[in-house]
């Protein structure tokens, strides 16, 4: 399966704008890519538990942790969000001579979200997230069961045809 490195890695590196590889960002750019991969794959991307939080939308700490840990290939940085007045942590690369294991799928699913999602700013970008029928359908303040959701998903579009 995909590592959490390698899917953030991927996305960061095909971002167009690195200014907004914010630690909520890139949680919820690796979100979508899991709901890609199970619209379109019918597999998860990676298996991480997705918390809906009431205030965040999609967390998972362990994917931050694990990108904070990896220091030989990625930085961080906090600074002040002239927006909202809040410290964020953005992400870079510092070494692009990494090569990540990725298999096709978790590529098209990155390339997907990232063609979508690029020239969003951070409200349009976070409705969009919150438009997604796990989130619109989701328990609060729970784990979100992937899987399941898919599957209510399905049924709801073959209802509405």
């Amino acid at each position: 399966m995909n590592t959490v490195v390698d899917i953030v890695f991927e996305l960061i590196r095909k971002y167009p704008h690195k200014e907004y590889c914010s630690r909520a960002r890139i949680q919820r750019l690796v979100f979508l890519a899991d709901w890609w991969m199970l619209l379109h794959r019918q597999r998860r991307l990676i298996d991480l538990n997705w918390v809906f939080d009431n205030r965040r939308g999609p967390v998972n700490v362990e994917l931050v942790a694990t990108i904070e840990r990896a220091t030989s290939i990625f930085a961080y940085q906090d600074e002040i969000n002239m927006e909202t007045g809040r410290v964020r942590r953005l992400f870079r690369i510092v070494n692009e001579k990494y090569t990540p294991n990725l298999d096709a799928d978790a590529a098209d699913a990155i390339d997907a979200v990232v063609s979508v999602t690029q020239e969003m700013p951070w409200v349009e970008f976070n409705s969009f997230v919150h438009s997604t029928y796990p989130l619109m359908n989701g328990q609060r303040n729970s784990v979100l069961d992937m899987k399941n959701l898919v599957e209510a998903y399905k049924v709801y579009v073959e209802s509405i045809k």
